[in-house]
C-alpha cells in the first residue's frame, strides 16, 4: 500500500473486459516469479506498473485470498500487502493507469467503481495514522 503525505493511497486500474461498465481499482503488484521472494516481486511490479524503481518495501500488513474469473480464465490468488515508501517519487505511466485516492474518494465512490480489498476504506485509516499491525491479518475479499 503506497500512501502519500496527504493521506491518499495509490491504486491502479485493473481492466476486466468480462465486466463492461465496472471499474476495478487495486494496489499495484502482481505475480511472484519462481526465483523471487514477494518483496522482490513487488519491487519489480512497481517498476513495471507505475514506473517507480527503488521503492522501500516496508512491513507486510495484510493478506488476502481470492478466487475469480477474468478474461475467461479462473484464478486462485493469494495476495500479500506491504506498506511501501516510494521516496516522494512521482509515478510514471508505466503499463497501468494509476490514481491517488483519498479516504473520502473511497467512501464516496461512483456506482460501478469497485476497490479490492473490498473493505479498503475501513482498512486504511490505521495505516494512515501510522498504526502498523504487529502481524499481517486477513483483509477479507
Amino acid at each position: 500500500m503506497i500512501l502519500d503525505s496527504q493521506k491518499r493511497v495509490l491504486l491502479v486500474h485493473e481492466p476486466d473486459e468480462s465486466c463492461p461498465g465496472l471499474e476495478i481499482w487495486v494496489a499495484p503488484g502482481g505475480g511472484v516469479e519462481a526465483s523471487e521472494d514477494p518483496t522482490e516481486a513487488l519491487g519489480r511490479e512497481l517498476q513495471e506498473e507505475i514506473g517507480v524503481a527503488g521503492a522501500l518495501i516496508g512491513p507486510h500488513v495484510w493478506d488476502r485470498h481470492c478466487v475469480f474469473r477474468s478474461d475467461g480464465r479462473s484464478y486462485d490468488q493469494r495476495e500479500q500487502f506491504y506498506l511501501v515508501d516510494i521516496n516522494s517519487a512521482t509515478p510514471a505511466t508505466g503499463d497501468r493507469l494509476w490514481r491517488w485516492w483519498s479516504l473520502e474518494d473511497l467512501l464516496q465512490r461512483s456506482p460501478g467503481v469497485t476497490f479490492y480489498p473490498s473493505q479498503l476504506a475501513a482498512l486504511l485509516p490505521p495505516l494512515m495514522e501510522g498504526r502498523i499491525p504487529q502481524h499481517p491479518f486477513d483483509a477479507g475479499d
